[in-house]
């Protein structure tokens, strides 16, 4: 009986949150470790807010570009019979689209990601002119 409650003795003194049977729950180490995951999980959410914004979308069809605009510009761009783009302050969305499960529409707003419609073959991706180059995410 005397070792038993040694050992709980032992466990309750080194750790941070400690049931009463003396099982240990965590430590600091633990507590640092789930700091640095939430502190990378938050600046990689909001990358894509502090980023800069790209100049121009790119929409190509079948490895084809038919279109090219301006993302400073809000307007609304109808690339196929059923297919609808929106541009708004900078950031661009499918609002309507032929295909069957919308995959594409439910994406919603993006200011750097590529948005792809795979039954149409249909890729709208963020370009960037940056002193002569140009970046295409």
């Amino acid at each position: 009986m005397a070792n038993v409650l040694f050992v709980e003795k032992k466990y309750m003194a080194s750790g941070i949150f400690n049931y009463k049977d003396g099982i240990k729950l965590l430590n600091y180490r633990d507590l640092i470790l789930i700091f640095i995951i939430i502190s990378i999980s938050v600046i990689m959410f909001y990358k894509d807010t502090f980023s800069q914004s790209s100049d121009y979308l790119i929409v190509s069809q079948a490895n084809k570009v038919i279109g090219r605009y301006a993302l400073s510009e809000n307007q609304t761009i109808i690339i196929n019979q059923g297919t609808e783009l929106e541009i708004e302050n900078g950031k661009y969305r499918l609002t309507k689209s032929q295909c069957q499960e919308q995959i594409c529409v439910k994406m919603g707003w993006c200011r750097t990601n590529p948005i792809v419609c795979v039954p149409q073959s249909l890729v709208i991706a963020p370009e960037k002119r940056d002193e002569g180059k140009i970046i295409t995410y």
